[in-house]
């Protein structure tokens, strides 16, 4: 049987039965309710903190970034000059390279800078520098390859990309559409072919288009583009594809009828396309009432059937020969001052009005994971649910990986984690929660905030975020707010 284990200072304890020494822990106090703290996982080169420090000048501060190795102990502290007033976007990490990418805020005269971070993990060297050419406002996110950054930004609906040349110092953006590009579904690097393929949604004359299959260099020339095909009256929703092989991938994604007014906005199952010698097969559909069952004639009958679920679409999580896609079902709670309650409201309609409402937050219910082979067909599903889940922020929450042929699905909430293991339809570990555990047993956590747990290397996790902690013994500080990273290991 596998479980997580927290991994302590000197051996290796299973949760179920205690803990006698302390865990593999770090905490960072700060201000009660900030976040200050960011961290990256560098693979078996550890863990890299990083936080803005003192200021320099008028227009100058510290960055400090601290390394940790794979055992959480302390290396190096390394101040770096920045830029004042810089806000952190998104770090990406190669296998030798940290890249964190910040952008300036509260310029009313000048225009922003864009400035990258580059820390080499090897030889533990620090540059930074500044992409001049850049001014856009609302980046979000980016990645690297080789030498060339891949930006994203969105503003009022609209999605930019910008291809940045790091040796040209140029920055160019790829001709998608002579309209706007509304949403990026997916953006898969193949380092077979030195290719990118971009899943792009783009409107022109203010008609919105199916998802386009586009293919380019890593400059962002065009090479071909691929229309998904048309099929009954089924609309696109979303896609994401994950590569099988140098010839191989397999596009996965929820759609709804077309027949729906604003399909657009609610879901009824996956679909599946492969691709294949740079031709898209056919697609195949399986509806969430449905794919539960496991009956290949249910999955036929009921493929027509609009559910109009809100989902949030994760990633495809993938070994050689499964491809695993989660999405999550959640719905809006609002607390209402009658006797209707807010489930019945909002499935079920009320045409009595209550006195007063207020939102409770989103509700989330279950996640569906549908595992497919790469040529689309249906290997295994699994139905998982959440625990009392309601938050503010809608965010991706459950995540898998494989070992072996076993799929380990998993997700934080709070101080705990809830896991099971399946192999196909067998359960091999039922749905379980654990506790974090911290480094004194009279600790008690009062709130937690943005928990984190990353596949960090092999069957090792990092699980990260914030907690406000009380403790009532005589030794100990009474309440702290720290950061803290917990070492965990799945065997």
């Amino acid at each position: 049987m596998k479980k997580f284990f927290f991994i302590i200072v000197f051996f290796f304890c299973s949760f179920l039965y205690g803990q006698v020494d302390l865990p593999l822990r770090v905490e960072l106090e700060l201000a009660k309710d900030a976040e200050d703290f960011h961290c990256a996982t560098v693979g078996k080169n550890g863990v890299i903190v990083f936080y803005e420090g003192n200021q320099i000048s008028s227009d100058s501060v510290n960055w400090y970034l601290i390394t940790y190795d794979t055992n959480l102990n302390k290396i190096k502290n390394y101040a770096v000059p920045m830029p004042a007033n810089l806000r952190f976007i998104n770090h990406f990490f190669t296998d030798d390279h940290l890249f964190i990418l910040f952008q300036q805020y509260g310029q009313k005269k000048n225009l922003p800078k864009t400035c990258m971070l580059d820390f080499d993990v090897i030889e533990k060297k620090i540059d930074s520098y500044e992409i001049d050419s850049l001014r856009d406002l609302n980046i979000f996110d980016f990645k690297v390859i080789e030498n060339t950054f891949l930006i994203f930004s969105n503003e009022s609906n609209a999605n930019f990309i910008y291809v940045y040349d790091l040796e040209k110092k140029s920055l160019a953006s790829p001709t998608f559409t002579d309209g706007k590009i509304t949403s990026v579904e997916f953006c898969e690097i193949d380092t077979f072919q030195h290719i990118i393929y971009w899943g792009i949604v783009a409107t022109n004359n203010d008609k919105i288009s199916s998802i386009n299959l586009f293919v380019t260099d890593y400059k962002g020339n065009i090479i071909r583009k691929n229309h998904f095909p048309s099929y009954g009256g089924y609309y696109y929703n979303s896609a994401r594809m994950a590569l099988a092989d140098s010839a191989h991938a397999i596009i996965i994604g929820t759609y709804n009828n077309e027949k729906d007014k604003y399909s657009g906005n609610y879901h009824s199952g996956v679909y599946t396309i492969p691709f294949i010698g740079n031709r898209m097969g056919d697609p195949q559909f399986y509806n969430y009432s449905a794919i539960k069952n496991k009956d290949s004639l249910n999955l036929y009958k009921l493929k027509d059937k609009n559910l109009n679920l809100q989902v949030i679409v994760g990633p495809v999580f993938h070994n050689d020969s499964q491809f695993a896609f989660v999405t999550e079902l959640f719905y809006p709670e609002y607390n209402y001052n009658s006797s209707v309650s807010s489930f019945d409201s909002y499935y079920y309609g009320s045409t009595y009005m209550p006195a007063s409402t207020s939102f409770a937050g989103y509700r989330y219910i279950n996640a569906f994971i549908t595992t497919f082979d790469k040529n689309g067909n249906l290997l295994w599903d699994n139905y998982f649910p959440f625990t009392n889940l309601l938050t503010f922020r809608l965010a991706q929450r459950v995540s898998l990986f494989f070992i072996n042929q076993d799929a380990v699905i998993y997700y934080p909430y709070n101080s705990y984690l809830s896991y099971t293991m399946v192999n196909g339809y067998e359960i091999k570990e039922p749905l379980s929660t654990i506790e974090l555990e911290s480094r004194n047993k009279r600790d008690k956590v009062d709130y937690s905030r943005n928990p984190r747990i990353d596949n960090w290397y092999g069957n090792y996790f990092l699980f990260s975020g914030y907690q406000f902690i009380k403790n009532s013994s005589q030794s100990a500080k009474s309440k702290r707010y720290v950061f803290f990273m917990n070492k965990l290991l799945y065997k």
